[in-house]
């Protein structure tokens, strides 16, 4: 372990210091890293800034009322104009006012429902993925038992159960709501219990990318009696491209902060790709952590396995199917669609006949040759009593 050092021609310029890989970027797109993907979509947009109106409008309230909406001395049932813009009712109460109105009641009831919703669900749901056994079971038959009703008329019938007020109402869809929230957290406590991982440590979470970094700069520079290190190293030349990869890792390492963030951190991984393209040379210096105490090699395959998937699935369905700029959003379109176009990608990929022809070439045949398109769609087995 003492005196162990990196090869000279793998040691990028400035060392290995967050210093010298930080990436750079203005204030600007660090504040956009930040939010969720989801809310940087149109459709996310367009919802948060409808709830945006909404909660203002209840907050400005009466400031906003054209008419008093109780008042009952207005001309009745007149219909949407100018004067009124949503008409009057039979009372003679403006119905612009009453909806406004309305909003300091619904918008409040509405915040409490969604947290109750999580907070009940979530908690069944914790309890049902981290028990198991039983309490899992018994959750899960619960959550099969309210979503078997209709979900409208299940919420009827308890709010006729209870009788008619608000608090009523918002434990009537309380009741039907909860069971997709107790789903969710079920299959993420699930899979933070079950699923070991490889997760890329990045800039943007400083201080466990510099104690990552300062942990291989003491083993590679100082060497550290009773650390836990391994390093494996391949080379591969391919397309005019010389790449060697040398991965290390400390196994159980010390000094990492808020470490118990990170479930069950057992390893922290360091990977240095020096590249070779037409006489041009680049260094890469990648971090990662894991929940599991394997090797370098271990490692080091684990990671190229991921961007296999990535070249391999992702890039493929990018390219040669457009993923990336599909638009569709509406109920299950989305989901519909990816599962469609991955089917079609390994009916495509298995094809016999069209060895040496790219994806897009195949898709491009199944399109003007019914004959091929046959002989891909042929690959899909037909159960005997279909």
């Amino acid at each position: 372990m003492t005196g162990l050092t990196p090869p000279a021609e793998l040691t990028p310029p400035g060392g290995l210091t967050p210093g010298g890989l930080t990436p750079s970027g203005g204030l600007r797109a660090r504040f956009r890293e930040r939010i969720p993907k989801a809310w940087r979509t149109p459709l996310g947009i367009t919802g948060a800034v409808v709830a945006a109106l909404w909660v203002l409008v209840a907050a400005l309230g009466p400031l906003l009322w054209p008419h008093d909406p109780l008042a009952q001395d207005l001309p009745r049932l007149q219909p949407p104009g100018g004067a009124y813009w949503f008409g009057t009712d039979e009372l003679g109460r403006d119905v612009l006012s009453r909806v406004l109105a309305g909003a300091r009641v619904t918008v409040p009831l509405a915040l409490l429902l969604v947290g109750l919703s999580v907070l009940v669900g979530g908690l069944l749901g914790l309890a049902a993925g981290f028990f198991g056994r039983w309490v899992g079971e018994t959750v899960m038959r619960l959550t099969d038992l309210v979503m078997a009703f209709p979900t409208v008329i299940l919420a009827m019938v308890v709010a006729a159960s209870l009788g008619a007020s608000l608090v009523n109402a918002v434990l009537a869809a309380l009741v039907v709501s909860w069971p997709a929230y107790a789903r969710v957290t079920r299959g993420l406590v699930l899979g933070v219990r079950e699923a070991d991982y490889v997760l890329a440590a990045k800039a943007n979470q400083p201080h466990l990318y510099e104690d990552i970094t300062r942990a291989f700069d003491k083993a590679l520079d100082q060497g550290e009696p009773g650390v836990d290190f391994t390093e494996s190293q391949t080379e591969e030349v391919r397309n005019g491209r010389q790449e060697t990869r040398t991965c290390c890792v400390i196994t159980n390492p010390e000094g990492i902060r808020n470490a118990s963030l990170w479930a069950g951190l057992t390893a922290i991984v360091m990977v240095i790709s020096h590249r070779v393209v037409e006489g041009v040379a680049s260094i890469e210096v990648r971090y990662f952590i894991g929940s599991t105490a394997g090797t370098a090699e271990e490692y080091l395959r684990w990671v190229r396995g991921h961007w296999g998937i990535e070249n391999s699935l992702h890039w493929v369905l990018d390219v040669c199917f457009r993923e990336d700029d599909q638009r569709h959003r509406a109920g299950n379109s989305a989901m519909n669609l990816a599962w469609l176009r991955k089917l079609a990608l390994c009916l495509l990929k298995a094809e016999k006949n069209s060895k040496g022809k790219s994806i897009a070439t195949r898709r491009l045949l199944a399109g003007w040759k019914d004959d091929y398109l046959l002989s891909v769609l042929a690959q899909i087995p037909i159960e005997p009593d279909a």
